[in-house]
């Protein structure tokens, strides 16, 4: 199964190029980074210039992610080395 994943995973960084890798990274860890509660209700649109764009089921859980943005930006970087400067939400 490692096997597979790893495959898919390699498949994506092919497809994505060098200029999507960041973006791919982000995706790929975003679940263990905001968990599974958050996760589901969000949806990553883009990285560019050190901003992450998210799309949000609705308001009260932009409320939530807005709340939560120090966090995401303070894990995301631990975990993905990716510097974040902003995170944007939107529904």
């Amino acid at each position: 199964m490692n096997r597979i994943n790893s495959s898919i995973k390699n498949l994506l960084f092919r497809i994505a190029g060098n200029k999507y890798q960041e973006l791919v990274v982000i995706a790929l860890n975003w679940k263990y980074i905001v968990g599974n509660l958050l996760s589901e209700r969000s949806q990553i649109l883009k990285y560019e210039r050190k901003i992450l764009y998210v799309k949000v089921c609705n308001h009260v859980w932009m409320q939530e992610f807005i709340l939560h943005r120090p966090d995401i930006i303070k894990k995301m970087k631990e975990k993905t080395n990716i510097e974040i400067d902003n995170i944007l939400f939107t529904v």
